[in-house]
């Protein structure tokens, strides 16, 4: 389920930047335990990250730090799909890594999709794989929602995966912080 802490202020469908904060790194990980048919000798650096979306003098954090904000007052739990949550911000249910994961569309010149747990890697994106982790039920299921999303982004050049470090190589970066918008 979708995490949402934000701080508001009257404005309708603002322009958002989004950033990527990596939090962890997680060298020498499968690419099989993420992607289905991946060679089960091959390795690759895995992250860990978080998303800030901030625009109309909002900030958006999207998963993280759940006890904290909660207890700050600043928690909003999202059920369900298509769900705006605020002007030019919408939340997707995909498939069931976690229970009712979901991945969320920034609105925008051009548009983006924040895949999480939905998509690990641009590799699910370029041969159409689904995510290892998800049962044998849920593989076509996952392959459904990653065409959905790119759809949604209008490019699978415009999901960003939950736990690929190629973000950090494909957007402007600085440090732990790579510039998606």
């Amino acid at each position: 389920m979708l995490t949402l802490a934000a701080t508001t202020s009257a404005a309708q469908a603002p322009v958002y930047s989004i950033e990527a904060i990596r939090y962890a790194n997680s060298p020498g990980d499968a690419v099989a335990d993420m992607v289905m048919g991946a060679p089960e000798d091959e390795k690759i650096e895995s992250i860990y990250a978080i998303w800030l979306i901030r625009g109309g003098g909002r900030n958006i954090l999207f998963d993280k730090e759940l006890i904290r904000i909660n207890a700050d007052g600043r928690l909003r739990l999202v059920d369900g799909d298509d769900q705006e949550i605020i002007p030019g911000i919408r939340v997707y249910t995909g498939a069931r890594h976690t229970y009712a994961s979901q991945y969320l569309r920034v609105n925008g010149n051009p548009a983006y999709v924040l895949a999480s747990d939905n998509v690990y890697l641009y590799r699910n994106l370029t041969t159409h794989s689904a995510s290892a982790t998800f049962s044998d039920a849920d593989h076509a299921a996952n392959v459904a929602a990653q065409r959905r999303m790119s759809e949604l982004a209008g490019s699978p050049d415009r999901i960003v995966p939950g736990h690929d470090a190629l973000q950090f190589q494909r957007f402007p970066t600085e440090g732990r912080i790579a510039r998606i918008r």
